[in-house]
């Protein structure tokens, strides 16, 4: 095995088949670890690079390639962007950040991909509404880079999309349009808010009407679901909408620090050692 160092997988060297002897986790959460665990060892194999001149040896044993890896992540995140380049248009961007209300997180702990579907697609059409309507000034087709992420700076559940919209559109006529407001203003965000609190809750609804989701004695019966619906529907929901990019040549790369970002970084991890492990976070 290779040199013990400061990371997460050599947490789960240390420590992991204790941890997976007292609890029971999901398969996919085990595959993960496991890869974690061989992430740059030995039992992954590598090759050997040789100077010619003077004969010193350097081993590189092969990456696990898990996306939840943040061995493997940093390279993941840098062809990601390189290729998201060729997609950045030369006009200004927001940034927009579309939030799930914590009361519908239980709801989601048991229909994640069902739910993080439902969280994309009713941004979208949130975003292309605004955009079409002619009341907002703009009146096209506008396109979007969206992220998904499900935590906080402090490591709590937090699922909510990451969005980079360009300042502008496809009109009719096949032309581009600018924002009317020179890139100075998206939409309000609380009439977004407002209209994908709609959306979602229509879906959601439906969904239940449909018996698609797995509810696990949370809302099981009828009138507890409707509850929910009722005190989401009385909420302001969290929709925020960033200054534009001062310099859109950076904006791909701004997106990316969420593309390929996991939980606890390898640099956040301080000292290992006497079964515990001591991390810092962003308050």
């Amino acid at each position: 095995m290779g040199v013990a160092h400061t990371s997460v997988g050599e947490i789960f060297r240390r420590y992991g088949d204790e941890f997976l002897s007292e609890h029971h986790l999901p398969v996919h959460w085990l595959k993960a670890i496991e890869a974690l665990k061989l992430c740059r060892t030995v039992e992954l194999g590598g090759h050997v690079e040789k100077c010619t001149s003077c004969g010193h040896t350097r081993v590189h044993y092969n990456s696990c390639g898990n996306r939840h890896c943040p061995q493997c992540q940093g390279a993941n995140r840098e062809k990601w962007i390189l290729e998201k380049q060729y997609d950045r248009l030369p006009v200004p961007y927001f940034h927009a950040v579309f939030t799930l209300p914590q009361e519908l997180h239980p709801l989601i702990r048991y229909n994640r991909a069902k739910l993080y579907n439902l969280l994309f697609r009713c941004t979208w059409e949130t975003l292309k509404q605004f955009a079409s309507n002619p009341q907002n000034r703009l009146n096209a087709k506008i396109g979007a880079i969206m992220v998904l992420h499900t935590w906080t700076q402090q490591l709590e559940y937090h699922p909510h999309v990451h969005c980079i919209v360009p300042a502008g559109g496809i009109d009719s006529e096949g032309r581009w349009k600018n924002s009317p407001s020179q890139g100075g203003f998206l939409f309000h965000f609380k009439a977004l808010a407002n209209t994908f609190r709609g959306k979602f809750l229509w879906y959601l609804r439906e969904m239940h009407e449909k018996n698609e989701l797995n509810l696990s004695g949370l809302l099981n019966n009828k009138y507890q679901f409707i509850l929910l619906v009722k005190a989401l529907k009385n909420k302001q929901w969290n929709v925020k909408i960033e200054d534009p990019f001062p310099d859109n040549k950076h904006v791909i790369a701004y997106l990316g620090r969420y593309t390929h970002r996991v939980a606890i970084a390898n640099s956040r991890i301080k000292c290992i050692e006497n079964s515990r492990v001591t991390f810092s976070y962003l308050n």
